[in-house]
């Protein structure tokens, strides 16, 4: 006998008998109407009682980022950019609103297809392509539409060089490239001047200085006088629109792997 002991829920085939197996299973069980904790017992004649616990909880809209390959990408480096988009839509703790869009084929500078429809919540284009070579530039990326009064990204594009994806993906470090280059289609380094955060760019002591982002800094130990520091060194893809290397060494969103 199946009985409700937590959490004001519902049950059905609440009597039961086991199988041939010696299990015997609830009909269906309902966490109840507010989120917390559920319990569920289950008892038989001569023998204690089983208690089953669970936690009800609410569901909130999700972030999300379509992943939209063109061209030559292997299955794995599909699963490792699918894997890139999903650790973002992990820490991203907001939704956008529905955008529908129509963009033409080419629109965003790389090969995709037209699209016409609702956007939820970031379209990402993804392309392996010639860049310069093995070594020195990994990828590039950047969102191609924003949103009018948020200027968060509705269209994006990754580009990821040719002569250095393979390795990448074989020594491990291809789902860095893929996480670093999506940041930047969210707006990392690339809308900073638009909205207002960057500070001091191209001079000695650039630096980012978003709230959230200075708290964030400050409690993970960092000291530097002018909260964040933004990448002072490198070409106009790296300078302005990265952490600063020199005081961030491996985090993520600095400029070199």
């Amino acid at each position: 006998t199946f009985a409700i002991t937590g959490g004001a829920g519902g049950i059905s085939g609440a009597s039961t008998s086991t199988g041939s197996d010696g299990k015997a299973n609830v009909g269906s069980w309902t966490m109840g109407p507010t989120p917390g904790a559920n319990s569920l017992s289950a008892s038989s004649a001569g023998l204690g009682a089983v208690t089953f616990n669970a936690t009800g909880t609410t569901t909130q809209p999700g972030f999300t980022a379509d992943i939209q390959f063109i061209g030559s990408a292997t299955g794995s480096q599909q699963a490792v950019m699918q894997s890139a988009a999903s650790r973002w839509e992990s820490v991203i703790t907001g939704d956008l609103p529905d955008f529908n869009a129509s963009l033409s084929a080419g629109a965003c500078g790389v090969g995709h297809a037209a699209y016409n429809g609702i956007v939820d919540d970031v379209v990402i284009f993804v392309e392996i392509v010639a860049i310069d070579g093995v070594g020195g530039v990994l990828g590039s990326a950047g969102p191609c539409w924003v949103r009018g009064g948020s200027m968060l990204p509705v269209f994006g594009t990754v580009r990821l060089d040719a002569a250095d994806v393979a390795s990448l993906e074989a020594s491990g470090r291809l789902l860095d490239v893929a996480m670093h280059e999506i940041g930047h289609v969210l707006g990392v380094g690339t809308l900073w001047s638009a909205n207002g955060l960057l500070q001091g760019g191209g001079g000695a002591d650039p630096y980012y200085s978003g709230g959230n982002a200075i708290a964030e800094y400050q409690a993970m130990g960092g000291t530097h006088p002018n909260p964040v520091p933004v990448e002072n060194t490198g070409g106009s893809g790296t300078r302005d629109s990265h952490w600063r290397e020199s005081l961030m060494t491996t985090e993520l969103m600095t400029g070199w792997l």
